[in-house]
């Protein structure tokens, strides 16, 4: 009858393995469809407020803030990863016309997420879209406060030069006054 004795090695191992298990933190849960639409809402109200409106605290507290409002308990740094994932998958989709057509697979083998919510990637592209008309906007505004500024410009460079040019002919007129004067003693 053999006695079947622990490895020693074998031991620590799987012991300092459930430590490290213990240790750690409880795995977060997923993402699910209607925490992900307010974050959206979340992120695009948060990027809405100007000035003393946003507040003093950092924008992804904003967020997770406004999230916790509308029932979804997610941290700060919860929102700002959930963002970053979504926004990398997002650009990558964008890119690559086919992905609606490609098996789950295959979209894995291009280097692409396996799964992304359709109705998540409309709402991020018509925030996309949205979002280039707003750049287009101020653009177009910037180009007209500049032409504009540029008219002003030339108006007082114009004005400028008429009073010199008044100016330099009153005082030729004086020096002219003033040599016939020095003339007659």
């Amino acid at each position: 009858m053999s006695i079947d004795r622990p490895n020693p090695a074998t031991s620590s191992a799987t012991a300092a393995s459930a430590a490290d298990e213990q240790n750690r933190p409880p795995r977060l849960p997923r993402w699910t469809r209607q925490e992900i639409l307010v974050l959206i809402q979340g992120k695009k109200v948060t990027e809405g407020l100007r000035g003393p409106a946003r507040g003093a605290e950092p924008k992804w507290a904003t967020v997770s803030a406004y999230c916790r409002r509308h029932g979804i308990d997610r941290g700060p740094v919860q929102c700002r990863k959930r963002w970053s994932n979504l926004a990398g998958d997002f650009k990558k989709i964008r890119e690559w016309e086919s992905f609606w057509s490609m098996r789950n697979d295959a979209r894995r083998e291009s280097g692409l997420p396996g799964f992304f919510d359709r109705e998540v990637y409309d709402i991020l592209d018509g925030l996309q879209n949205k979002l280039i008309e707003v750049f287009e906007q101020n653009s177009r505004m910037l180009t007209a406060q500049l032409e504009a500024q540029n008219m002003n410009c030339r108006l007082d460079r114009e004005q400028r030069k008429e009073q010199v040019d008044g100016l330099l002919g009153v005082l030729n007129k004086f020096a002219d006054a003033i040599s016939r004067i020095a003339d007659k003693f």
